[in-house]
């Protein structure tokens, strides 16, 4: 017995905390009689203050708090210092490129002889007709190099011509915007890179109408998504992948089109019975603008949902405005002639 209670002191000795100290000063159980067998197991009592024990040390063991290692102030310092100075010279690069487009901008030219070849849709054949020292020279006019052969001058004459356009016609909507809401949404388009943008934006702003207060400002927004939409349809069916939007290998350009004339469907659905004729005239004649696309056999805007559209307009009623209302969508819209 003597024999056990000294290795259950040596246990005790290595679970030694602070918090059962005063445990170890209690007297220990005396011994018993020598003759009792050395095989003879632990009492009840030791076997429980032996568990006591050693869940209490494991208990605080858990408890203890991890060293926690401590940052290096100057390596935290080193960071911060390198975000801040790559944040600077992002803002420095993109000002940058902002300075060096305005310049560009400022410097951008275009003689209103090659605008008026462009526009006219006689460039092609006004370049043909001259020789190569004399196209040289309308580079140069232009502000453009003058190096190359003809067929790489006349490409960057057509590029400049129309990237002049499209200068003027952000110069134009930029006077107009602060006049006319819809010009102003129509100029956001002018900001987009893309096609699929383009559609991804327009349907944004087709969903925001809902939270736009008044009549006149539903429909400016919808007048102005549509032409800044036609813009980049119109470059999409002209552009190097023509054939994906034009149906010749998909229908990209119909699809994204019709999404935009359903959405005058619904708003003639939501608002057309409560305008008044004034409002509704406004209505046609947004909608049924002369587009850049037509010509490339994408029908007007309310031409192309006219049978949807006269559905609406014929369930107005019978009463005088309601055929004020009809006798005007069918003269503006149904026996226009296409292009």
């Amino acid at each position: 017995m003597s024999r056990l209670l000294t290795q259950l002191k040596t246990f005790l000795a290595f679970s030694k905390t602070p918090c059962n100290m005063a445990e170890e000063t209690q007297p220990a159980e005396s011994e018993a009689s020598p003759n009792t067998p050395l095989s003879q197991p632990l009492s009840d009592s030791t076997l429980s203050a032996t568990e006591a024990l050693s869940t209490s040390s494991s208990a605080n063991q858990k408890s203890a708090p991890k060293s926690r290692k401590r940052k290096d102030p100057d390596i935290e310092n080193s960071a911060k210092f390198d975000a801040a100075v790559k944040k600077a010279v992002a803002a420095e690069l993109k000002a940058q490129k902002k300075r060096k487009q305005q310049e560009k901008e400022s410097k951008f030219h275009c003689t209103d002889e090659l605008l008026k070849w462009y526009e006219s849709d006689e460039i092609y054949s006004k370049i043909d007709k001259l020789n190569t020292e004399a196209v040289k020279d309308i580079c140069l006019e232009n502000g453009l190099p003058r190096s190359g052969s003809k067929y790489k001058l006349k490409a960057m004459l057509i590029e400049h011509a129309k990237e002049a356009v499209k200068h003027n016609k952000v110069t134009l909507l930029q006077s107009e915007a602060d006049a006319d809401p819809s010009k102003a949404v129509e100029l956001e388009f002018h900001k987009i890179k893309s096609f699929n943008a383009a559609v991804n934006f327009a349907k944004k702003k087709i969903a925001a109408i809902e939270k736009v207060t008044g009549l006149d400002e539903k429909l400016n927004v919808l007048a102005g998504l549509t032409r800044g939409f036609d813009m980049h349809l119109f470059a999409a069916i002209t552009g190097p992948r023509a054939g994906f939007y034009n149906g010749k290998y998909g229908e990209q350009g119909e699809d994204a089109q019709i999404e935009i004339c359903n959405a005058w469907v619904n708003f003639l659905r939501s608002f057309g019975n409560e305008m008044t004729f004034d409002e509704f005239m406004k209505f046609v004649d947004f909608g049924n603008f002369k587009t850049q696309t037509q010509p490339y056999g994408f029908d007007g805007y309310l031409k192309k949902v006219q049978h949807e559209l006269l559905k609406e307009i014929n369930g107005f009623g019978d009463d005088p405005l309601s055929k004020q209302k009809q006798d005007y969508f069918n003269d503006k819209v149904v026996k226009k002639e296409r292009f």
